[in-house]
């Protein structure tokens, strides 16, 4: 069995993890040692949260009609491409990250996630997405908005990781490509909304 058909078929089932089986699955013997090391040491000094926030100066109400639009996301997320699913908790969503919403951006991919959050009183909404299976890639993507005048709101947004891969990509010089990414929807999302309020 392929190491793909083996995730595949445990996500299926549904099989969650935690740090050690993580290690675990790295392997034993001299490169697994080594690679046991890197990855505690990983583990131990990289953040497993990305959490960014922007002003925006216009009401909650009008930020979260734009936050909330998923079909005209497209047309000005630099991060986001696209949200597929129905706003409501547990159900399922098609999420396309990665780049400017061209089809050929290499660094674009489509994300099978669980809407874990959403509250449209809040100005709240979250995925849960997993890769394979838990242990090698899972994370927690959350957007709010705070008011905080009528006239004036913050844009949270931000994630929370786990997971090998995660530990590997963003530990060996990832992160920070990654946490501009966030910064840069945020400046286009504030962009979008004042143009429009």
């Amino acid at each position: 069995m392929s190491l793909s058909t083996l995730t595949s078929s445990l996500g299926t089932l549904g099989i969650s993890t935690n740090p050690l089986i993580e290690a675990a699955a790295l392997g034993s013997g001299l490169v697994g040692t080594s690679l046991l090391a890197l990855y505690g040491y990983l583990r131990a000094t990289l953040p497993t949260t990305i959490a960014t926030s922007i002003v925006v100066e216009a009401s909650a109400e009008e930020a979260w009609k734009v936050l909330s639009d998923f079909d005209t996301l497209p047309s000005w997320s630099t991060f986001i491409n696209s949200v597929k699913g129905t706003p409501k908790v547990g159900s399922q969503w098609t999420v396309k990250m990665g780049g400017k919403s061209s089809s050929d951006d290499k660094n674009a991919f489509t994300a099978k996630a669980t809407c874990a959050e959403y509250d449209a009183s809040k100005f709240t909404f979250a995925w849960y997405g997993v890769l394979g299976v838990e242990a090698i890639f899972h994370g927690t993507h959350k957007l709010k908005i705070v008011p905080i005048s009528p006239t004036q709101c913050r844009l949270e947004h931000g994630e929370q990781f786990g997971g090998v891969l995660y530990t590997f990509v963003f530990g060996l010089g990832k992160y920070a490509a990654a946490e501009k990414a966030y910064h840069n929807f945020n400046k286009a999302f504030k962009k979008q909304v004042e143009r429009k309020a």
